[in-house]
């Protein structure tokens, strides 16, 4: 009774990791007992010779010189307890090499030491060699490995983290809620365990909550988290409802590496993955920042041609984008057919060929708008017509159309790089249309190109 009366006076003046780690050896004790009088007493024990290992085979990896190698096989320490061990199922399968997780949207995840995929059901994008590319649909989560912690690499953990927690999978026709996890684990730190709490939550301001990691990890000290209104916040799910940044340690100084184990294993049973869709990826649409298009006709639209250059590609810049998007507003969207009645002089109505926004930010008249004089090769001579004027784009999923005055008027895609800029920032439509004409009519002195 005194010798136990001594040990938890002694523990109770230890700083919180130390005390944590002394209480543990106490358990450690009573379950080493309880098997050697033959009763098998769970995980814990078997965990604590793992996590000795993994520390030892963590500092055998410090002797290697170059940065590189060097990351690789603290990587490949804790990619083999995760896919060695025999403790996940086998239908998760950790991702060797380099790998990224692709949306359907476009959008590609930055480089993920370990991914955690679907066996059983997921087929690779991409593999080549150490390269792969994962469909987001088949991906239960990532870990981001760091050798030693601190602020520096809690920063660029969240980053990597962040990059694969916000792309959306696919179910069906609709891109739903992520729900990926992701955790950043480290076999040591380099600054105290406050200063890491510190960082994470300095961190944590930068990010939405769905974005932060679900796990922090430290081997050697504990696992933090995020504090809800009356529980830790575990799941993806469940940080999507974070309305403060509240630190919560999950485990500190003892059975660091088993209940990193367990929470785990509850995050990847919490998650059923769906078939990925694989036709969405066969050829993926144009990216800027947070926003997907593409040119409606298919890839030929995406490369422009210079006379002098050859080919260039013709993208969309994030002002452009925004522009259009604040110009066209949801309630502006009309059936397409009916628009270009008036620009092709139909008495017809041409109903049905689905709804688009416009993108008209000054309001001109369509029936000009949409038109332009040129010239076309017809019964082997050249004949001035009225060409229809404009290009179809899907963006985020609605469909715009971009008359081409604007498209050059407002640099709304991107011509030549390599030739000096247009100055049509202050053309009028009138000047526009007399310039193709022009064009038309010295076209029409022009010898005709043979039909063939």
């Amino acid at each position: 009774m005194l010798d136990q009366r001594r040990r938890s006076g002694t523990i109770g003046s230890l700083d919180p990791v130390a005390k944590h780690r002394a209480l543990g050896n106490i358990i450690s004790d009573a379950v080493r007992l309880r098997q050697q009088s033959g009763l098998y007493a769970g995980l814990l024990e078997r965990f604590e010779a793992i996590e000795k290992q993994l520390q030892a085979d963590f500092a055998s990896a410090a002797c290697v010189s170059h940065p590189g190698d060097k990351g690789d096989a603290r990587e490949e320490v804790l990619r083999r307890f995760l896919s060695e061990s025999g403790y996940l199922p086998g239908r998760y399968e950790v991702a060797k090499g380099s790998s990224h997780a692709v949306s359907t949207s476009g959008h590609i995840s930055k480089q993920l030491d370990l991914l955690l995929y679907d066996a059983l059901n997921s087929p690779k994008l991409l593999a080549f060699g150490n390269i792969q590319y994962f469909p987001i649909e088949s991906c239960y989560g990532c870990v981001e490995v760091k050798s030693r912690l601190d602020k520096r690499e809690i920063e660029d953990g969240f980053a990597k983290i962040a990059s694969f927690k916000r792309l959306r999978p696919r179910i069906g026709d609709h891109l739903v809620e992520p729900y990926g996890f992701g955790i950043l684990f480290a076999y040591t730190s380099s600054v105290s365990w406050s200063a890491v709490s510190e960082a994470a939550v300095s961190c944590a301001k930068e990010y939405p909550s769905s974005e932060w990691p679900n796990l922090i990890v430290v081997l050697d000290h504990g696992i933090l988290g995020f504090m809800g209104e009356r529980a830790p916040l575990v799941s993806s799910a469940e940080l999507r409802t974070a309305t403060r940044i509240l630190p919560a340690a999950l485990a500190i100084g003892h059975s660091v590496l088993l209940t990193f184990y367990l929470l785990l294993v509850d995050l990847l049973g919490a998650i059923e993955l769906p078939m990925p869709a694989l036709r969405h990826y066969a050829v993926l649409p144009l990216t800027c920042g947070e926003h997907t298009y593409r040119f409606e006709y298919g890839p030929m639209f995406e490369a422009g041609r210079c006379p002098d250059h050859g080919a260039f590609p013709r993208t969309l810049a994030e002002a452009g984008i925004q522009r259009i998007l604040a110009a066209c507003p949801q309630d502006s969207e009309k059936d397409l057919g009916q628009l270009l009645d008036p620009a092709q002089a139909l008495r017809q109505s041409r109903s049905g060929w689905g709804r688009v926004r416009v993108y008209n930010p000054d309001a001109l008249p369509l029936e000009k708008l949409l038109r332009r004089p040129a010239v076309v090769l017809l019964h082997g001579a050249n004949r001035r017509v009225e060409s229809l004027d404009y290009e179809l784009l899907e963006i985020d999923g609605e469909r715009y159309l971009l008359p081409h005055y604007y498209i050059a008027r407002d640099d709304l895609i991107s011509s030549c790089p390599r030739c000096p800029s247009a100055e049509l920032s202050g053309i009028s439509l009138d000047d526009w249309r007399n310039a193709h004409e022009r064009r038309a009519q010295d076209a029409m002195t022009e010898s005709p190109v043979s039909e063939d």
